[in-house]
C-alpha cells in the first residue's frame, strides 16, 4: 500500500530537478528559500537521495548540500531525515533485489510529510538528472507524482541543443502527466538569452512556462582564492587569512616582465599563474592590483617573493601541476555550496529576483493572494 502525501495549509512541496548534473539545483533552492524566508515563510528541505561527500569536524561523512541547507536555515531535523538514503550501487541493489521499491517510497512520503508538518514550503531536491533514481522509484519525475508536487526543471544552456532538449522535456512531461511548473535555463549570456526567448516563442506552446534564463554561475560568483586552492590542490604559502577574497581575472605570466606589465596594469583583482622560478614576473605582478599568485610546477619561490606578497596582502599558492593543467583545473572547477555565505547568497537572490518569474512560482505554491 502506497502512502498518500498530506497537502493542507501547511507543507506545500516544490521539487527541483535538472536535465543535467551540476546545473545548480542546490543554489537555486538556497536562493528561492532565502527569498521566501525573508518574507516570513517557514521553509524546509528534503533530499531523499544524497551522497556522502562532506567530512565534518566530528569525522562524520554527510551529504554536503543537505548539511549546508541545515546550517543556513537552522533546520531542526537531523541530517539522516533530511537526506535518508545514499545513492549508491549497494542501496539500489538492496532496494531492487528485495523488491522494496514501494516500502522505500512510503518511507520518503512519511518523512516528507513529517518535515512539512510545521513548514509553509518544503523544497525537495532531486538527485543528479530528472531520471536519476527512476529504477527505485525516487527520480525527480517519480517524486513529483508520489508527492503530488509541482516540478521545476533546470536546463544547462547549449547554443545548439537547448531547444531540442526542451522539446524532449515537453514530450516526457506529457507522457508521464507531470505537473511541471516550468523550466529555468542556466548559463546563457544576455544575447543568448534574447535569442533563446525568440526561438521558444516560435516553437509555440510548450505546456509549461519558461520561468527565466540565468547567466553562468561564474558571472555571479567569482571564485575565491580558497576555491582555486581546492581546484588546483595547492598549498598556501602566504595569506591563509585572505582566502575568501574573490578572483575576477586570471592571467598567465609566460612572457617578459615588460610585456606582462602592460596586462598586469589594466587587469584588476587578478590571480597570476606562473612558475615559482619566475621571480621577475612575480615581482612585476606584485606592483599592480594582484589578489593571488599561483606558482606552478611545485617550484618554491625566493624569500623576497613571500615577503613582498605578505606586505601587499597577496596570497601565494604553491601548485603541483604545470601551468596548462592548472588553468584547466580552475576553468573546470564546479562551485561547491560548502563555501556559501550570506554575502554570496545575497548576490544569487538578487540575480534570481531579476531573472526569474517568481510571481508564477509563488502563485503555483499558493503563497500569494
Amino acid at each position: 500500500m502506497v502512502c498518500v502525501p498530506k497537502m493542507g495549509n501547511k507543507g506545500r512541496f516544490l521539487i527541483v530537478g535538472s536535465l543535467d548534473r551540476f546545473s545548480g539545483k542546490t543554489l537555486f533552492i538556497l536562493s528561492l528559500a532565502k527569498i521566501l524566508s525573508n518574507q516570513g515563510y517557514k521553509i524546509g528541505y528534503f533530499k531523499p537521495l544524497g551522497v556522502k561527500n562532506y567530512v565534518l569536524d566530528t569525522g562524520n561523512i554527510v551529504d554536503e548540500d543537505t548539511y549546508v541547507m541545515k546550517q543556513m536555515f537552522d533546520l531542526k531535523e537531523p541530517l539522516d531525515e533530511l537526506s535518508p538514503f545514499v545513492f549508491h550501487y549497494d542501496f539500489m541493489n538492496r532496494v531492487l533485489v528485495k523488491d522494496n521499491v514501494q516500502n522505500t517510497q512510503n518511507m520518503v512520503i512519511n518523512l516528507a510529510n513529517k518535515i512539512a508538518s510545521n513548514k509553509d514550503i518544503v523544497f525537495i531536491e532531486g538527485h543528479g538528472c530528472i531520471w536519476t533514481g527512476e529504477s527505485i522509484g525516487l527520480s525527480s519525475l517519480k517524486l513529483s507524482k508520489l508527492l503530488k508536487a509541482p516540478l521545476i526543471i533546470l536546463v544547462n544552456y547549449d547554443p545548439l541543443y537547448t531547444c531540442d532538449r526542451i522539446l524532449l522535456i515537453k514530450r516526457l512531461i506529457e507522457k508521464e502527466n507531470i505537473n511541471c511548473l516550468g523550466i529555468v535555463i542556466v548559463g546563457a549570456t544576455r544575447d543568448e538569452a534574447l535569442l533563446m526567448n525568440s526561438l521558444l516563442m516560435r516553437i509555440g506552446n510548450l505546456g509549461f512556462k519558461l520561468l527565466g534564463i540565468l547567466p553562468s554561475l561564474r558571472n555571479i560568483l567569482p571564485l575565491t582564492i580558497r576555491e582555486i586552492a581546492d581546484a588546483t590542490d595547492s598549498k598556501v604559502l602566504v595569506g591563509q587569512q585572505w582566502l575568501n577574497k574573490e578572483i575576477e581575472n586570471l592571467l598567465v605570466g609566460a612572457m617578459t616582465p615588460d610585456s606582462a606589465m602592460k596586462y598586469f596594469k589594466i587587469t584588476p583583482s587578478k590571480a597570476v599563474i606562473t612558475g615559482g622560478d619566475r621571480t621577475d614576473i612575480i615581482l612585476a605582478a606584485l606592483k599592480t592590483d594582484t589578489t593571488a599568485l599561483i606558482l606552478t610546477g611545485n617550484i618554491y619561490p625566493e624569500e623576497i617573493v613571500l615577503s613582498e606578497a605578505e606586505k601587499n596582502k597577496v596570497s601565494v599558492l604553491l601548485c603541483p601541476y604545470d601551468t596548462y593543467t592548472t588553468v584547466r583545473k580552475i576553468e573546470s572547477y564546479r562551485f561547491t555550496v560548502r563555501y556559501m555565505n550570506m554575502k554570496r547568497l545575497s548576490r544569487l537572490v538578487t540575480e534570481l529576483e531579476k531573472k526569474i518569474d517568481l510571481s508564477s512560482v509563488l502563485e503555483e505554491l499558493g503563497l500569494v493572494s
